[in-house]
């Protein structure tokens, strides 16, 4: 199942069996995850924006568990990352 995001121009993708899509279903597992890194950012990014919002209403505690959403997003992505670099080596 095909289709696109508006995250960006390379954020289509496939999810299940892309072996249709690409020359090398390798490098679409390596573009599927990378999209994924992408989004888990800006998602990041929104998060950490919200917390301020909730701080300034005065609600500490809220905030705080927004910025440990925030955290697992980064938790997240450095595995991402990880397998993304495993992926990424030759001959494997």
């Amino acid at each position: 199942m095909e289709h696109t995001h508006p995250q960006g121009p390379n954020a289509a993708h496939c999810h299940g069996d892309c072996s249709h899509c690409a020359q090398d279903p390798k490098e679409e597992l390596i573009a599927v995850i990378q999209t994924m890194v992408n989004q888990n950012t800006t998602r990041a990014n929104q998060l950490a924006m919200l917390a301020k919002r909730v701080r300034e209403l005065g609600d500490t505690l809220s905030a705080e568990q927004v910025l440990n959403a925030v955290t697992d997003y980064e938790k997240g992505n450095m595995r991402l990352q990880a397998v993304l670099a495993a992926l990424n080596m030759p001959n494997r």
